[in-house]
């Protein structure tokens, strides 16, 4: 059973050359609100997920918006690709975190109301996708305000990236991230 509010959508990636999937859920009264914009959470699904991990936690959301403990947010839902670590692979044709931070956060913005500045954008995610969360926001510092990780599987087989780890995009960045 679809969860009331979410849609599905498609990016066409220029950097893969296809059309990549996602499910975004939009707040109660979106249709009806005017100018409101919102914040955004992207939730980054693990190593076997899709957009529809969104109907897990879109379901939870929808019970919570309705228990009123939490505000009117849009959560995005994007295909991360099975296994892909939302990373660049050097071969092959999967390109995620290139299609989340400079295909998909671009598309969102320009399509739906969002608060398209860093304190308006947050990330949260589960196994693959909570190291992507915690990766992300110490590489973008500038773009994301907040990451929730779940069952993170930090820096799971990266031996050949030690450059683009949690730690070391922490360590580069700690001052743009301290008190942030």
């Amino acid at each position: 059973e679809p969860i009331a509010g979410v849609r599905h959508g498609t990016v066409k990636s220029r950097s893969m050359d296809r059309e990549v999937g996602y499910n975004i859920l939009l707040p109660p009264g979106y249709e009806s609100a005017g100018a409101r914009r919102y914040p955004v959470v992207y939730y980054l699904h693990g190593a076997s997920g899709s957009e529809l991990s969104a109907y897990e936690l879109g379901d939870v959301v929808r019970r919570l918006r309705e228990q009123e403990k939490i505000g009117d947010v849009i959560y995005v839902f994007p295909n991360g690709g099975h296994f892909s670590k939302y990373r660049d692979w050097k071969e092959g044709n999967v390109k995620a975190e290139t299609w989340i931070i400079r295909e998909l956060i671009p598309h969102i913005d320009a399509e739906y109301r969002t608060l398209s500045a860093r304190e308006g954008r947050a990330l949260a995610g589960w196994s693959m996708g909570g190291d992507a969360a915690l990766r992300f926001v110490c590489k973008y510092p500038d773009s994301f305000c907040a990451a929730a990780s779940m069952g993170a599987a930090i820096d799971w087989g990266e031996e050949d990236s030690s450059e683009d780890t949690i730690f070391a995009h922490s360590r580069k960045n700690v001052e743009q991230l301290r008190g942030r």
